[in-house]
This record gives structure tokens, C-alpha cells and sequence, in this order.
């Protein structure tokens, strides 16, 4: 698995249980990652050399990773078969992107050929983590639009070189609910990699009107609510706030 930076660029769902679950795995599976910098008029570079240590893609598997939220940065999980050239575009719209929030998953296969997942009943992408750091997420069908990808089950197996790890995702519609006087509507946890913060967020409650929920975890009306040093993973809540105070941000 590599990670390239880029340059700057302008009810049956528990959310915390979540994302804490996902970036537990992450932070064990990228300890041995590389990281590069490839930067060059705001596009990545990406070189053959790195390809040819990536394993081959299996069918519906997610070869590029490009996290948006911030800073863009991608990660390189396998290469196409036949030379295809997987995806590093920021466009999602380039036909072979699943987008989900902030993060764009590009698979060698036209995406417009994946079904439409059914809310909590159809498994839309697996990941599974190996002994040896490698990772693999396999798209099965896209969720819905206004829909949200939630963990909802756990499997241990074992293979040649001891335990792996799949975790099962599922589809979820977007909470449509009010936010109550002093309840969060945005979750952001935040795990510290080597050259950069990763970054999941999750939407709790809509504001009411001319109030904005943050998008950013450094934005007013954001703060801290756990810390889990083992891990570098910190948690944030954002508030609602009045339109005014967005108005000062942009």
C-alpha cells in the first residue's frame, strides 16, 4: 500500500462505535505503509516504478484512494490488470469513482456498472486487512443518493500468514432529524499519519434555519471530546452556529 500526498486544493447506525472500529484498523494497517510526496502543478504523479510493487487488482477492488477533505492525499492499494492506468483525478466524475463523503474510491472497472445497494440489507464495499499491512476493499454496489456507509459486521478469518480481519459495510439514508440546543450534528475523528491528519466525519442532526453545521474539524464551534493517544486518533464535535459566523471563514 503507498499514500502520495498532493498539493494544497484550494437507528441501526452508531457512528462512534463506527469510525473508531475503521480507524483502529487503519492505524494498524498502515504502520509499515510508504509514504511519498509527488507534487507538480497541483496533480499527482504517478510512476510505474510504485505500480510494479502493488499486488494485481481482483475484480470491483479499490486501486486508488483520494481523500479530499483537506489537503488532498491518495493511497495506492493494487494496480489494474492489462497496464490499465487507475484513476488519481480529483474529478469524481471521471467514471470510475464511488464517492463517499469526502473520499473518492476509484476502481478499474466502470463504476456506472455497479447496482444501487438497498438500505441496510445489501453489503456496498468490504475491507479487509492482511497480515502482512495489505489492505483490500472490494465495491459490491453503490448506496443511494442522501445515504451514508456504516460498519456492520466483523469477521475473523484465518489465512497463510495468521489472522485477517473484513470488515462489512452497509448503507444508511442521511439523518434527517433536528439537532436539539447543544447537541453536536457533526462528528469528525481525526487519526495522526506520518505527513498528515486523515480525517472521517459523520453528520448527527441538521440545523435549524440560517445556522450551518462546521465542515471542519479546526472551524469555529468545533471541540474536542476524546482523545485515544495509543491510537493518535482524536474526536470532534461541531455545533450549530449562525450563518454569520460561516460568513467569516470563507
Amino acid at each position: 500500500m503507498l499514500i502520495i500526498n498532493g498539493s494544497s486544493y484550494g437507528g441501526h447506525w452508531k457512528p462512534l462505535t463506527s469510525l473508531l472500529s475503521l480507524f483502529s484498523l487503519i492505524s494498524i494497517i498502515s504502520t509499515n505503509s510508504l509514504f511519498y510526496r509527488f507534487i507538480k502543478e497541483k496533480h499527482y504523479i504517478i510512476t510505474k516504478q510504485y505500480d510494479s510493487i502493488l499486488k494485481k487488482c481482483d475484480s470491483w477492488q479499490v486501486c486508488n484512494k483520494v481523500d479530499t477533505y483537506s489537503t488532498p492525499w491518495i493511497e495506492k492499494q493494487c494496480r489494474c490488470p492489462n497496464s490499465k492506468p487507475c484513476s488519481s483525478s480529483l474529478n469524481p466524475n471521471d467514471g470510475r469513482t464511488i464517492v463517499d463523503k469526502t473520499k473518492q474510491y476509484k476502481i478499474c472497472e466502470s463504476a456506472n456498472k455497479l447496482p444501487v445497494c438497498r438500505h441496510f440489507r445489501d453489503v456496498t464495499w468490504t475491507l479487509t486487512s492482511f497480515p502482512d499491512n495489505r489492505t483490500q476493499q472490494i465495491m459490491e454496489c453503490v448506496c443511494p443518493k442522501n445515504s451514508i456507509a456504516y460498519i456492520f459486521k466483523h469477521e475473523a478469518f484465518q489465512v497463510g500468514q495468521g489472522i485477517a480481519n473484513r470488515y462489512l459495510f452497509a448503507c444508511s439514508p442521511e439523518s434527517k432529524m433536528k439537532c436539539h440546543r447543544k447537541e453536536p450534528c457533526r462528528l469528525f475523528t481525526v487519526m495522526k499519519r506520518t505527513d498528515f491528519e486523515e480525517v472521517n466525519t459523520s453528520t448527527l442532526c441538521n440545523c435549524g434555519p440560517r445556522h450551518y453545521c462546521p465542515a471542519h474539524h479546526i472551524h469555529p464551534n468545533v471541540i474536542v471530546t476524546a482523545p485515544y493517544p495509543l491510537d493518535k486518533i482524536k474526536t470532534y464535535s461541531g455545533y450549530c452556529a449562525p450563518l454569520q459566523t460561516y460568513g467569516n471563514l470563507t
